[in-house]
């Protein structure tokens, strides 16, 4: 094993790392258990869905470190509280709640900064990024929950996960431009042009995933997702000539405003029959 670039390898391959046998369970968990927590480790080589269902090596095979947890570690909740405080002006405040087991997950999450930062939680992921200065306020709630049915086994398991978020953002913006003109014979200009800008997005959004595998032969998988967003946006622009002596030639100050608001909702289907692979319109 070999930790090259913070990325995690194995005989110079990636590495994926499994929980319980299970790739739902390894995201967040990795990041909230000790190291004491770990039972045992088992490394192995582990084919796609597709080549498995085939019958056949698709040469796709993955390196896998599979962890087994010691007994009191899942089935559990798992909170953390998080404030940070960089000046008068700038602060955040931060909630995350996960519950790690091996059939139902669930997580509640609430954000607010001024920092520039922009959350995006689902039940087995974060994904955080910057965005220069602005506010965010944050809510997201998840529910997982994994099951056999009758005519399944070993790997076959169903999967069925639910997310649900409410983003709100503000992010100011301002620029400005000085030009100062000298040519012969042509009078001295001098043009300052500010402009200062201001948007607020409003955004809830849904997300789920259905994955029924009935059998070893068959996969049937549903992913739909919607969201309606809401924003407003303002400007203001100022443009400022004057003369040599520092005389107004002209002034002039322009604001527009707009407002917009979409709704968007999608689905996929995609069915796995027998090693075949249909996509309906």
């Amino acid at each position: 094993m070999q930790l090259k670039d913070g990325e995690l390898l194995w005989n110079g391959k990636p590495v994926r790392i499994l929980v319980e046998g299970q790739e739902s369970l390894s995201g967040e968990l990795l990041q909230q258990l000790p190291a004491e927590a770990v039972d045992r480790i088992k490394g192995y080589n582990k084919r796609s869905e597709s080549a498995r269902k085939m019958g056949r090596d698709d040469g796709a095979e993955d390196m896998v470190l599979d962890l087994k947890i010691k007994p009191g570690w899942l089935d559990k909740w798992y909170a953390g509280l998080e404030g940070t405080a960089q000046t008068s002006q700038h602060a955040q405040a931060k909630f995350d709640a996960t519950r790690l087991a091996t059939e139902t997950q669930a997580m509640a999450f609430a954000d607010w900064n001024n920092i520039g930062h922009r959350y995006s939680r689902q039940v087995h992921s974060t994904t955080e990024s910057r965005y220069g200065i602005g506010r965010q306020t944050y809510g997201a709630g998840g529910w997982y929950r994994m099951w056999m049915m009758p005519r399944a086994k070993g790997e076959d398991h169903s999967t069925f996960a639910i997310n649900a978020d409410l983003d709100h953002w503000d992010l100011p913006s301002w620029n400005s431009s000085l030009t100062e003109t000298f040519f012969p014979d042509q009078a001295y200009l001098r043009s300052l042009s500010t402009r200062t800008g201001y948007g607020h997005t409003l955004q809830p959004n849904l997300k789920g995933r259905l994955v029924l595998r009935p059998d070893s032969a068959n996969t049937f998988t549903l992913n739909f997702s919607g969201n309606l967003r809401r924003g407003r946006s303002r400007s203001d622009a100022t443009l400022e000539r004057t003369d040599e002596a520092g005389d107004f030639i002209l002034r002039q100050q322009t604001r527009t405003a707009s407002d917009t608001q979409y709704f968007c909702i999608s689905k996929e289907i995609l069915l796995y029959s027998q090693g075949n692979t249909f996509v309906p319109p």
